[in-house]
């Protein structure tokens, strides 16, 4: 193997090791919903870009404005992979030659059952007829001449994520430990329950400036069945410039959701963006600020913070809130780092609401209710839950312990509670290869093979061959036929060979010629991924499931790519979610006659791509680097200035910083989209 391809197969191994070892953070991103033409009687194609320009800043520029949803690529993802070669009948393989660049060569082959062999002899470029099928720790010969070296088997759960007719999946014993044996990974809510207790004992304080007071409001009407169709402003208060919630105090009502419009900090109007039921004109309508909730996830078995989860992020706060957590008399837990007294837990504030929290000290020994407990049977070993309740629901499970070895498994929850179902997702098991072996037991300079470059003439059966080098043991005889040596049989392959010559004995014979073939570093079968020219590296997601983005969002997208290490918007830190769809999502006053994939356009200078409408709701794409602190204000319609749109209130935008990080790769394609019955699975292979 050469410098170069030495260089391509380093740079894949950098790749990929990037990735198990958290190196570096990268994203699949899928995007691109506006038309490929506007004309719907154009095909709707990707344009021929130019070689010129496809490394262009404006050609980045344009794949970092489309993008739509991100989603993290983890050490499942991604595998070595090298090229696809079929074994089949009557085929000539080429037989490995260190002497030579192979990388284009077919030297190797995969056959119906999914094993990968290399061919150490083709007994003179004769035709392959017999498959090989053996599990052999040495290279074997069979009944057609050619001499096989077993390597390795695809395990079944990379076959299905990363063989095409191009490729397939290559790893070495090493690889393997990357990929969890079985381990719980994931644990779905199918049904929170209710009833469990819910005691926290470890809480977090939230110490927060906000503005706004003095609003008073009322229910003006109301339908015969309690639906509020009416609010009357009495006061509409001053400074609520970081916003407001409404709710209403009730013994009857449910579900109404009632959203302020705000104008130089008054409460001018609202909008009723559920009318709820049950509701009486004597019920009392509440105008709050502050109110934010913060669960902390603790962790039964070391006492730290796994997380936080943000119940409710409030409003009206003027810079994020400190926030401090708070164990009990007995347990006052303590900071995990040196120097700190309690675990320290940071806000993230944005348009006055809690957005993020970030944890610099998960802190240690904080107490956890323990009533409900998680228990998990079925064929594996290991694994340990624990239930986070809140409001007598299990919303969220920790974690503690994946385990090993589940292909089923079933979760039993003790606890006051009822109804709760929990559904353990956990990754295949690994085949069990003997891989780990084949490389133990390769030997280094181990000589299988002498190439015939001159067959002599007049040679007799009683020729011998003397092979020395720097290694020991080998030994080999000739075929002859007609007085030429035309094959060289190797009876011991010896070892530890960096070179050796080939001297052919006989006192008749003269000119044969000939040279050994050496393995490759450290014996056949040592390092798949090297020894088969793994220098290309495949990439395998489900990018949308209805489990991570929203289904709800009926749209197209016409590109997919590879992004690294971007930064959250509001830390500056590598961002680090496992997915987050970047769109702000805004209340408007008003949306009538508003269509979704129309342009809107703020302050003459930020453009918009409407990309979902629910109600007085919309989740509008940027187009453009945006101040966040002007998204309050009047959207004109790009194609018809005289429509304008008041928006109230920002209710979210991404924390993925999609103007930072490194695009590694992306691709323009024909329009795709998501269904409930069809996920959207994207394949990347990338030859470096």
């Amino acid at each position: 193997m050469n410098s170069r391809i030495e260089l391509h197969t380093e740079l894949a191994k950098m790749f990929v090791d990037d990735i198990r070892y958290q190196r570096a953070k990268y994203y699949y991103f899928i995007g691109k919903m506006q038309r490929w033409n506007e004309s719907e009687e154009i095909p709707d194609i990707p344009p021929d870009i130019p070689e010129f320009a496809h490394n262009s800043l404006l050609e980045s520029q344009n794949y970092r404005t489309n993008i739509a949803f991100v989603k993290s690529i983890s050490t499942n993802d991604v595998s070595f992979v090298c090229r696809n070669i079929p074994w089949t009948e009557n085929k000539i393989f080429d037989k490995w030659n260190h002497t030579i660049d192979m990388s284009d060569k077919d030297f190797f082959c995969v056959n119906s059952e999914f094993k990968v062999y290399k061919c150490i002899d083709n007994n003179n470029g004769a035709q392959s007829t017999i498959m090989p099928n053996h599990n052999s720790l040495y290279p074997q010969m069979l009944s057609d001449g050619y001499v096989w070296k077993y390597m390795y088997t695809i395990p079944s759960y990379k076959r299905e994520r990363f063989i095409s007719p191009s490729w397939i999946p290559i790893q070495t014993a090493l690889d393997e430990s990357f990929y969890n044996n079985g381990a719980i990974e994931k644990i779905i809510i199918t049904n929170p329950g209710s009833g469990y207790n819910d005691t926290i004992e470890t809480t977090i304080v939230i110490d927060g400036t906000t503005t706004g007071s003095g609003a008073v409001l009322e229910i003006g009407s109301i339908s015969v069945s309690g639906e509020i169709e009416g609010v009357n402003i009495i006061s509409g208060g001053t400074n609520y410039v970081k916003g407001a919630k409404i709710s209403i105090t009730t013994s009857t009502g449910s579900n109404a959701v009632i959203v302020p419009v705000i104008s130089d900090g008054v409460i001018t109007d609202v909008v009723i963006s559920n009318p709820g039921i049950g509701y009486s004109l004597t019920d009392t309508v509440n105008v709050t600020v502050g109110g934010a909730i913060l669960l902390p996830k603790v962790s039964r078995l070391t006492g730290s913070l796994t997380d936080v989860i943000i119940i409710d992020g409030g409003i009206g706060y003027v810079s994020p809130p400190v926030l401090t957590v708070q164990g009990t008399i007995q347990e006052p837990g303590a900071g995990l780092y040196e120097g700190n007294s309690a675990a320290i837990i940071d806000a993230i504030e944005n348009a006055g609401s809690i957005v993020r929290v970030t944890i610099s000290d998960p802190g240690i020994n904080y107490p956890v209710d323990v009533t409900t407990s998680l228990t998990v049977y079925g064929d594996g070993i290991g694994a340990a839950l624990t239930p986070v309740v809140y409001n007598g629901e299990i919303i969220d499970v920790i974690i503690e312990n994946g385990g090993e070895g589940y292909t089923d498994a079933s979760i039993i929850i003790t606890g006051a509670g009822m109804d709760a179902v929990l559904t353990p997702a956990f990754n295949q098991i690994i085949e069990m290869t003997d891989q780990s072996v084949v490389e133990q037991v390769a030997i280094p300079g181990a000589i299988y093979a002498i190439h015939i470059t001159s067959p002599g003439s007049n040679y007799t059966d009683s020729t011998t061959i003397t092979i020395i080098g720097d290694g020991t043991g080998c030994s080999a005889y000739p075929v002859i036929e007609n007085g030429e040596i035309v094959k060289i049989i190797i009876t011991s392959p010896g070892s530890n060979y960096t070179y050796a010559n080939v001297t052919f004995n006989n006192e008749f014979g003269s000119g044969a010629a000939g040279y050994t073939i050496l393995p490759s570093h450290n014996g056949h079968g040592s390092n798949a991924v090297t020894e088969l020219y793994g220098n290309a590296v495949a990439i395998t997601s489900t990018a949308l499931n209805i489990n991570v983005f929203d289904s709800n969002i009926d749209q197209e997208y016409r590109m997919f790519g590879i992004i690294k290490n971007v930064r959250d918007s509001y830390t500056n830190a590598i961002f680090n979610l496992p997915f987050e769809e970047v769109f702000y999502t805004i209340e408007f006053n008003d949306t009538t006659f508003l269509e979704k994939d129309e342009i809107l356009i703020l302050n003459g200078v930020y453009k918009f791509l409407v990309v979902d409408i629910s109600g007085t709701t919309v989740k509008l794409q940027s187009l453009s680097n945006v101040d966040e602190n002007s998204l309050v204000g009047q959207f004109v319609v790009e194609n018809e200035p005289e429509r304008i749109y008041a928006a109230n209130s920002l209710i979210s935008s991404p924390t993925f910083d999609k103007y930072s990080g490194n695009i590694i790769y992306a691709t323009d394609t024909l329009p795709f989209k998501y269904t409930p019955e069809q996920n959207v699975s994207l394949k990347t292979y990338i030859k470096l």
